[in-house]
């Protein structure tokens, strides 16, 4: 206790001095803490003031009068020796006493002015704090400008939630052969139309096709951002920040040939042997004899069959509008009669599966795939057919048409039972007849073709409708 009063007693003794003495570094330095705060205020009179806390911490501070009431404004803290500006290891600055003066006189002068420094002080933490806002704000911007990989997220899901068959294909290409190259976090609005050019010559020349689709799906990527940008502005969304459609007529697209591959009656009975003698087996081959019998539908909407879409006791397979081409624009589907051999293929699938897709592909997230479809047809014709021109799936729809119209069905029949649309405005707009009897006459007539039965021309011709 001793001890302690004599350590009090020297501090204090330590600050008694004549009020109009001037700060010294080496006095500052000198200042011992106390039991309570204390201050101590320079003698040259331009309110510089040192105040020490009972932690031992030090702090200039500027004094004046604003009208009847004293106010202070801290300054800063002075370091272990206050003869020299310098930083603490954490980083934290130091103010001498020489600084600590001319900050003084610079608020003695703004009081002289008839200025509050305090209220000067406070508009300039404002101002910081508007700027730090500004600054908050602009970079909350950036963040909502979304990057290309949003971009088709939310395209695509707009795709899934219109009902659209093509949403998985426009996914799987995008995320493919632009995404990599793009770069999933580069911002859509930061994506030229050079850009989408280059990348559309790095393919045109090898896959013509493949670089029409995708100019086709960035296209309408882009487009989608922009009306999506209108509706976000309204609802606080994120934007992309398009001034324009970087894919629209930028740049000369391919001219794509039309395939021409079509096989003859020889042919397509040879292919439809092999998929019965075993030398085409398992689920692809029910797949093929499926798509021939049904008339050569088309393959993705076939590859996505369900079993819910099959009745078995009508014989008929009812395809919703949202799977079928074109369909969420009339929400219109599509109603296959299933002949003896359809019924056959699908018999053949339930001995091993029985709900949800019919055609799975070997428990594949995707189901089965038209490219193995197509790998097993290319197999089979190189070992037992080698002289046989190559064809795919899509050729077989072809076939349907071509041979079809050979065996007496009308163009009019073959459309509709490859649900082609029609572009006469009564058939688009007032014509809601099904067909189904037409149809089922045409696909049995077709049937007798694949295992060579003779068949009389029973199909009648669609009768024009007023």
């Amino acid at each position: 206790m001793a001890r302690r009063k004599k350590e009090r007693s020297e501090a204090e003794a330590f600050r008694r001095r004549d009020k109009h003495e001037t700060f010294t570094p080496l006095w500052i330095d000198g200042l011992k803490p106390l039991a309570k705060p204390y201050r101590e205020f320079d003698g040259r009179g331009d309110g510089l003031g040192v105040q020490v806390s009972p932690s031992g911490h030090k702090a200039w501070f500027f004094a004046y009068k604003a009208g009847t009431v004293m106010r202070t404004i801290t300054l800063g803290a002075p370091g272990p020796k206050c003869s020299a500006d310098g930083k603490s290891e954490a980083g934290k600055k130091f103010i001498s006493l020489a600084r600590a003066r001319e900050l003084a006189i610079a608020k003695c002068k703004e009081v002289e002015a008839g200025l509050d420094p305090h209220e000067h002080v406070q508009q300039r933490k404002n101002e910081a704090r508007a700027q730090q806002e500004a600054i908050q704000t602009a970079r909350e911007s950036e963040r909502r400008i979304g990057s290309f990989q949003a971009l088709v997220d939310a395209y695509c899901d707009s795709l899934d939630e219109l009902g659209r068959s093509s949403a998985k294909e426009v996914r799987r290409a995008l995320m493919r052969d632009a995404v990599p190259i793009f770069g999933a976090d580069t911002k859509a609005s930061a994506i030229t139309a050079d850009d989408i050019a280059d990348l559309y010559d790095s393919l045109k020349k090898a896959h013509p096709v493949k670089a029409n689709r995708l100019a086709s799906y960035l296209s309408g990527a882009f487009q989608y951002a922009r009306e999506h940008d209108r509706q976000a502005r309204r609802t606080d969304g994120t934007l992309f920040g398009l001034s324009h459609n970087p894919a629209r007529g930028e740049f000369k697209r391919v001219k794509e040939k039309a395939a021409k591959r079509s096989l003859e009656f020889s042919e397509l009975r040879t292919v439809w042997a092999a998929l019965h003698n075993g030398q085409i087996d398992g689920e692809i081959a029910y797949f093929l004899r499926y798509l021939i019998a049904t008339g050569g539908q088309r393959v993705r909407e076939t590859l996505r069959l369900e079993w819910s879409e099959i009745s078995l006791e009508s014989m008929v397979w009812d395809m919703p509008a949202e799977k079928t081409k074109g369909g969420w624009k009339n929400d219109l589907g599509h109603v296959v009669p299933l002949t003896t051999q359809a019924l056959a293929a699908l018999e053949c699938v339930r001995v091993y599966n029985n709900a949800g897709k019919v055609f799975k592909g070997n428990g594949r997230a995707n189901g089965l795939l038209d490219t193995s479809v197509n790998r097993a047809l290319q197999r089979w014709r190189e070992k037992h057919l080698p002289a046989m021109p190559p064809f795919t799936t899509r050729d077989l729809r072809r076939t349907f048409k071509t041979l079809g119209g050979k065996i007496g069905l009308t163009k009019e029949i073959r459309d509709k039972v490859q649900s082609h649309k029609t572009q006469d405005a009564s058939s688009k707009n007032y014509d809601r007849f099904d067909y189904a009897d037409q149809k089922r006459l045409a696909l049995e007539a077709w049937s007798a073709v694949l295992t060579e039965t003779p068949v009389q021309s029973n199909v009648k011709p669609i009768r024009k409708r007023a």
